[in-house]
């Protein structure tokens, strides 16, 4: 359920996109995205302290304690309850005025744009408060429910896409339409986490020792979730100062692609992650050793199956998903793409890191490398840099901050299998993925764009990529489990039909 989810999501996504482009226009859509870059900018305060409660209900779960379960639970919401307020207060007063005195936007478009802050104001609110819930769908390892929820969610933002060609004001029209939305998706995830999970019913005194617990490890994570953030939201902010909004709609179109071939991996670590904390948890190292890898070896492979055919024809298939494509849409989408790739076993490195209980190091360093995009970006266009210098500077800082992952790792973990991850994951991926490269490269070279092209280069690299991947990017034992898992779910799949 959960890898259908990720199939008709891309379809959904893809199409969503294409549709809100073409009904906002380009000018609008940018605006919309800087709009919705401010509003989200600090959703970081709340996603550090996701990342904390996912951190001690694995731990209480693994260790099978439900009376500290529902201790962490409660505790936790009430914490993302005060995160969301302190959020919502300073969006209402430093977030307003830079929206008023900062943000480039034309001078007859700011009425409007003031009441579209103030409504994904109200949708992020509404998508912050879902997190614990959703955190505990995940602990519980529940995807076909996370899966059956994702696509409702889907469904009903194709739904508020084509009901936006109703409404003049599209603009707040589609900002509304997606707060309601996310509101009703909380309500499902409160709905069922309270029916099925003891701990998310709500009552029991609020444990203050452990509320500083939680905080004091979020402190930490705070960096981490920051950085994130800044690299999305505050190169799109820096973007706005230099260029005109037709650009944000570019990037925001890079970064639609990108979160949607990305859920191929996140969906795949997300059911993986569980398992890393709670095996260390319990002191399965051989175990956690083996899932580390052959987590990071899969999600990698993944995205590089459904990213290259991307990379080597993006001209062609933006021209073909989108009624107009905006300038240097298709140069962000490849570079944005391999910053991706890089990035595709950060989400397991994070567990671990998170398992352990110390992360101080892993997120000043980090986080720090992460935190340069903002002002490495701003200088670069202040000295008159091209707008892809951006993306070819967050690709460069990618690189250095997973080499810090794996170096701290190596300190917090006795035994951390760093020659192993060097060499039987990247090695092994790098290998993989330069010869996949090479036939599709030379389709590309040799024929004109077009449909004859996309359909040769396309199935060239489909082919070479999962050729590769079998003989180069698995050993023997994980072709075997790759083999195993494969025809697991044939077979549910037959026997479901």
């Amino acid at each position: 359920m959960l890898y259908s989810r990720m199939f008709v999501g891309l379809l959904i996504s893809l199409y969503t996109g294409r549709e809100v482009l073409a009904q906002l226009g380009g000018e609008n859509y940018g605006l919309y995205m800087v709009v919705f870059s401010t509003v989200t900018l600090l959703a970081f305060v709340n996603e550090a302290l996701g990342t904390s409660t996912s951190r001690f209900l694995n731990y209480a779960k693994g260790i099978g304690d439900l009376d500290e379960l529902k201790k962490v639970f409660r505790t936790a919401f009430w914490g993302h309850l005060m995160a969301v307020l302190l959020i919502a207060l300073l969006l209402e007063t430093v977030g307003i005025w830079w929206c008023n005195h900062k943000l480039v936007v034309p001078a007859e478009q700011l009425p409007q744009i003031r009441i579209i802050y103030q409504i994904l104001l109200l949708f992020t609110i509404s998508d912050m408060l879902s997190l614990p819930f959703r955190t505990t769908i995940f602990v519980h390892e529940k995807m076909n429910v996370f899966a059956l929820i994702s696509i409702g969610d889907m469904c009903a933002k194709l739904a508020i896409v084509l009901l936006l060609s109703l409404f003049r004001e599209k603009l707040v029209a589609y900002a509304l339409m997606l707060a309601i939305e996310a509101f009703f998706v909380l309500s499902i995830y409160v709905g069922y986490c309270r029916r099925n999970f003891p701990e998310c019913r709500f009552g029991g005194q609020f444990d203050k020792k452990l509320f500083i617990r939680l905080t004091t490890f979020s402190s930490w994570n705070f960096l981490g979730s920051m950085a994130v953030s800044l690299k999305g939201n505050g190169i799109n902010i820096v973007m706005n100062m230099f260029f005109a909004a037709t650009l944000n709609a570019a990037f925001g179109i890079a970064l639609h692609v990108q979160s949607s071939l990305n859920g191929f991996v996140q969906n795949f670590t997300n059911a993986a992650i569980p398992q890393l904390i709670q095996s260390y948890a319990a002191g399965e190292t051989a175990y956690m050793e083996k899932l580390l890898l052959f987590s990071s070896k899969v999600a990698f492979f993944l995205l590089l199956l459904a990213a290259f055919p991307v990379i080597f024809d993006a001209d062609f298939l933006l021209a073909l998903w989108l009624k107009q494509v905006p300038p240097f849409t298709s140069i962000f989408v490849r570079l944005m793409l391999i910053d991706a790739l890089i990035n595709t076993p950060i989400y397991a490195l994070g567990a671990l890191a998170q398992a352990t209980g110390t992360i101080a190091l892993y997120q000043v360093v980090v986080s720090g490398i992460i935190l340069l995009n903002v002002p490495l970006t701003y200088l670069v266009f202040k000295f008159g840099g091209l707008p892809q210098t951006a993306i070819a500077v967050a690709i460069l800082l990618s690189l250095l901050a997973l080499l810090g992952r794996l170096l701290i790792l190596k300190k917090l973990i006795p035994g951390f299998p760093l020659r192993d991850f060097l060499c039987s994951f990247l090695f092994r991926a790098v290998l993989a993925a330069g010869f996949a490269a090479l036939p599709p490269l030379i389709c590309l070279w040799f024929m004109s764009p077009g449909w004859i092209r996309f359909a040769v280069s396309s199935t060239t690299c489909v082919g070479t990529t999962v050729g590769m991947i079998l003989l180069i990017g698995f050993n023997r034992q994980e072709r075997g489990d790759v083999c195993r898992i494969v025809r697991e779910a044939v077979y549910k799949r037959l026997m479901w039909n």
